[in-house]
């Protein structure tokens, strides 16, 4: 399996959590990324300590980060020209490993939209899923 966003941002600050929190406040969308990448890792068990395994909590974020992480990467799908190369590469990674096609997406929509409120926010601040969301309900 390929190496996620996480570890590509380790390798390029480390321990640096000076950038991080500036992150938080100037990109919060990266920061998010960066974030859901983590939470993803750590549900496949990277990260996780050896002889440990991961609870409840870590797979409910897990599955709620790659969520998050394939609505991004549909995003970034239809707009690329809105994202930096960065986050440009990581999309064309993690679409690799998942499916984030416009069918996939619009089923993950479909199943969640009517107990999330989260999504339903996030759906109406992003014009490439509105349009899926709309065109999927007609």
């Amino acid at each position: 399996m390929a190496t996620s966003k996480a570890t590509h941002w380790t390798a390029f600050c480390g321990p640096c959590s000076i950038v991080e929190q500036f992150a938080k406040f100037v990109r919060p969308d990266l920061s998010k990324e960066h974030r859901d990448a983590e939470n993803l890792d750590y549900m496949l068990g990277i990260g996780v300590p050896d002889g440990y395994a991961i609870n409840g909590s870590d797979w409910r974020r897990g599955m709620a980060a790659k969520f998050d992480l394939i609505l991004r990467v549909y995003e970034v799908q239809q707009e690329p020209s809105a994202f930096s190369d960065y986050t440009i590469d990581f999309a064309n990674r993690f679409s690799q490993e998942w499916d984030c096609s416009p069918n996939s997406v619009r089923e993950l929509v479909k199943g969640y939209l009517p107990s999330n409120p989260h999504l339903r926010d996030h759906l109406q601040r992003s014009p490439a899923l509105s349009r899926i969301v709309y065109n999927s309900l007609i």
